[in-house]
């Protein structure tokens, strides 16, 4: 448990982190260890110099994990999954879309090289469960 007080003040405790990259956290169980990792992926607009970077990054990150730990991957990855039969050892068939964006063919390679599985494409969802974020303008939303 963390702490968190100025000098003079009543003791809050809690978990506060503040998070500017990608963060690892291990924890101890019982029978395994878990290694997760919280990224925030660049959006597909971005350069491919600047997601090569991030996936670079998160690969070395992931591969500083303990061999035998079960590691996730979680957060913000910007990545739209599709259902492209040839994935299938990696990915569901619960994706929302048809075809992969950029992104998500990126996702998809680091967890193939990596022998993980996409877990948001594995399991049935309503539709209207797998939109992540919808903008203000009611014309679009992302999915």
């Amino acid at each position: 448990m963390i702490c968190d007080s100025q000098e003079g003040e009543t003791p809050h405790y809690g978990l506060s982190i503040q998070i500017s990259q990608d963060v690892l956290v291990r924890i101890r169980g019982k029978f395994f260890n878990y290694s997760t990792i919280n990224a925030h992926a660049p959006t597909e607009d971005k350069s491919d110099i600047e997601k090569d970077d991030f996936y670079d990054g998160l690969r070395n990150l992931y591969d500083a994990c303990p061999k035998h730990d079960v590691k996730l991957i979680t957060g913000d990855l910007n990545a739209e999954i599709g259902k492209e039969a040839i994935h299938y050892s990696t990915i569901g068939k619960e994706a929302y879309h048809q075809e992969s964006n950029e992104n998500g063919k990126r996702l998809i390679h680091l967890a193939a090289s990596r022998n993980m599985v996409i877990g948001t494409t594995l399991f049935p969802h309503k539709d209207i469960h797998k939109i992540t974020w919808r903008t203000p303008d009611v014309h679009h939303s992302v999915k």
